[in-house]
């Protein structure tokens, strides 16, 4: 019996960092994909399509409709990096050619500080999620 509670007690808390470690990676893929998704709305649509994100709330919106709350335990890591002079939102608008206003980041971390990074570059406005943070 006292060993099957110290091997609970020691596999617990492991088995608690593979799972943030998961909904990290999934929270970070998932935005990649809404980050893509918005452009190709854009693309198809021949309207820009805009994404906001909101710090205090762990959440951003699609065209002011759709909102993506992140999972509990992941957070920002840091202010998203979509900055627009005199303004204190924080969004990216893909244009109809596809091309992001601003291009960006966004980190994404766990409760164990895990950081994975999605970023957005422009002109392109290629999506894609790392583990390292641009090259600026």
């Amino acid at each position: 019996m006292l060993i099957m509670s110290v091997t609970a007690t020691i596999a617990v808390p492991n088995i608690d960092r593979v799972v943030q470690h998961q909904k990290l990676h999934n929270e970070a893929q998932r935005l990649a994909w809404v980050m893509r998704s918005a452009r190709q709305e854009a693309i198809t649509s021949g309207v820009s399509s805009r994404v906001e994100f909101y710090l205090h709330a762990n959440r951003y919106d699609v065209n002011f409709q759709t909102k993506y709350f992140l999972p509990d335990g992941i957070r920002y890591k840091t202010k998203p990096t979509f900055e627009h002079p005199g303004s204190h939102r924080i969004y990216c608008i893909f244009a109809p050619s596809g091309v992001p206003s601003p291009g960006g980041t966004v980190c994404l971390t766990n409760r164990y500080d895990e950081l994975l990074y999605v970023i957005v570059n422009l002109p392109a406005g290629r999506v894609r999620v790392s583990d390292s943070p641009p090259n600026n």
